[in-house]
């Protein structure tokens, strides 16, 4: 979620770092593997002509930072990085007036961070263009109603340090539900579809989430311990629960231990979803105590899939991926 997404970029400094951001060429109309990463951000160039609706399906390569989605694009004349985040359910882009030339702003929400720190979102006045991938152009219109027609900003300093210095903003959710989209980890692109048109593999396991405000968690079962969980691309592996649920899924063989990824690194096994029979294992998952439970599935587990979401029937999709290259050791803490 976009309000950790800075806890979480500073957690995972340690993971492995993606040279930089690719230079953007014109999209493919199917899904491609992707390129090279080049230093530096993306140089301007043409988009493709013609209305997106009438280009679909449209392909956007990304490459990843500590799990992060970054997406080459730019605002205006401004090139930079976007972080593809499911997570943020508010705004249709989020915009970094740490870097992007937004002009004075009027405080909108004051919003707290997982960390405890706390950020203001403003509302930006005056057009502002925004390109994906050389693949697709929009406005910058947040979509959220308080804010009308005009672009929503926050400081994203931290991310900068930690991500990339060029973060132009978070791509959100309200974005992406206008169309299906796939997530490809493996070979790193986002696939956008028509409504009701994305091909979902024979197997995969079919999830009712919806990433949207308010979030909606789906309900795993370890054992006979229903777990609230969310999907989330923003997001890292993450369980909250009391002592007591802890206790109960260690007695019941629900956990391992990852000894060599810090202690309260531990992985979830034999988690099933409705009626399905086949157990999910979900590895480097944090340990958390707190009140109330609630499981977050981040890049460790999603990695190990190919992500569809119909986002007309509310549905994420999970088709196994095959010989997925493990993760190197690195503390959840």
């Amino acid at each position: 979620m976009l309000r950790t997404i800075i806890a979480a970029a500073a957690l995972l400094l340690s993971a492995p770092v993606a040279a930089g951001p690719a230079a953007a060429g014109p999209a493919a109309a199917g899904p491609a593997a992707a390129g090279p990463v080049a230093a530096g951000p993306v140089a301007a160039g043409p988009v493709a002509a013609g209305p997106l609706e009438a280009r679909l399906p449209i392909t956007l390569p990304f490459h990843l930072k500590n799990g992060l989605i970054l997406v080459d694009g730019r605002v205006d004349q401004t090139a930079g990085v976007f972080v593809l985040d499911t997570g943020e359910t508010y705004f249709r882009f989020l915009l970094n007036r740490s870097y992007v030339p937004l002009g004075r702003g009027v405080n909108l929400y004051n919003m707290r961070a997982a960390s405890g720190q706390t950020s203001m979102t403003q509302a930006h006045q005056g057009a502002h263009s925004i390109v994906l991938a050389n693949a697709v152009a929009t406005t910058a219109e947040s979509g959220d109603p308080g804010a009308k027609a005009q672009s929503v900003s926050d400081d994203f300093h931290r991310m900068m340090r930690n991500v990339d210095p060029h973060l132009l903003g978070v791509v959100g959710y309200p974005f992406l539900r206008r169309y299906d989209f796939t997530v490809d980890y493996q070979r790193q692109i986002v696939t956008l579809y028509p409504l009701g048109a994305a091909p979902i593999p024979a197997g995969s396991v079919r999830i009712k989430f919806v990433p949207a405000s308010p979030v909606a968690p789906f309900l795993l079962r370890l054992g006979d311990i229903q777990i609230p969980t969310v999907i989330d691309t923003g997001g890292w592996e993450e369980l909250r629960a009391p002592e007591a649920v802890w206790s109960r899924l260690l007695r019941e063989h629900q956990l391992e231990d990852a000894a060599t990824e810090g202690a309260n690194c531990v992985t979830l096994t034999g988690a099933k979803y409705g009626s399905s029979a086949r157990g999910l294992r979900i590895p480097h998952v944090n340990r958390v105590v707190a009140p109330q439970v609630k499981l977050t599935l981040g890049y460790p587990f999603l990695r190990h899939y190919l992500s569809i979401y119909s986002s007309r029937q509310g549905i994420v999709s999970l088709a196994p991926m095959e010989e997925v290259s493990p993760l190197p050791p690195q503390s959840c803490e």
